[in-house]
């Protein structure tokens, strides 16, 4: 039996367990990888970063070990935005590249997101902020030490977003995949712009749901993680 390796990127504020419910979904040849970065989930007691390029020299060092073999990449929202330029440094790189590319929630990379996160909110702006996203359970939200914790980590995370500057580069050649929820606000021009980025093909999913529909699409995003990459396995 063949595998593929496949690297899950998380959104703000997100660990290397946040997309796992990904893994129940996946076919036996399918293995949910992931990691965290400083700050994160094993790594809680490093700084956090706050600053995109230095998350992606993270995250790539750890995944040396799995660029010899079969591997995509798959990132929701801001882990979109690693993936992609994770993606760029792996073939800089010279390293072996991914068979496919998944993004979830996430607008073309040369779509600006200056000052549109709200990172620098005041704090209960800020929470009715994320609460407008979908992603952020009552439960944290109503519990002090909980929203102590973790909001730190999802303004470090925006802060780092924002303020990334895209790089126009040569387009990849690899198939890639986009996956929208039917209730997020992003405009079909700054979807389509993907198609900029490479010269493979591009498809487009729209599931039901706001950003984070990624939650009660399991089975549907297995489903077609599986029919792009059947013919590998």
């Amino acid at each position: 039996m063949h595998f593929i390796n496949i690297i899950c990127l998380p959104f703000a504020g997100g660990n290397k367990h946040s997309l796992r419910f990904l893994e129940k979904e996946f076919r036996p040849e399918m293995r949910y990888i992931s990691f965290d970065s400083p700050g994160k989930g094993v790594r809680a007691a490093e700084k956090l970063l706050t600053n995109l390029n230095e998350i992606v020299d993270d995250f790539y060092l750890q995944i040396i070990p799995y660029l010899s073999s079969n591997y995509v990449l798959y990132g929701h929202s801001m882990g979109g935005k690693i993936c992609y330029l994770l993606l760029k440094k792996i073939i800089l790189e010279g390293k072996q590249m991914p068979l496919h590319v998944f993004f979830s929630g996430c607008q073309a990379p040369s779509i600006s997101l200056k000052n549109t996160l709200g990172a620098e909110l005041p704090h209960e702006e800020f929470i009715d902020h994320l609460r407008s996203f979908g992603g952020m359970p009552e439960e944290i939200i109503n519990d002090k030490d909980s929203l102590d914790y973790f909001l730190p980590i999802i303004r470090a995370d925006f802060i780092a977003t924002q303020n990334h500057i895209y790089k126009k580069t040569k387009p990849f050649k690899i198939p890639i995949s986009i996956l929208t929820g039917s209730e997020e606000a992003f405009a079909e021009k700054n979807l389509v712009k993907w198609k900029k980025e490479t010269s493979s093909s591009v498809n487009f999913y729209v599931l039901q749901g706001n950003h984070f529909f990624i939650y009660d699409n399991g089975k549907q995003m297995a489903d077609l993680f599986y029919k792009s990459l059947k013919k590998f396995l």
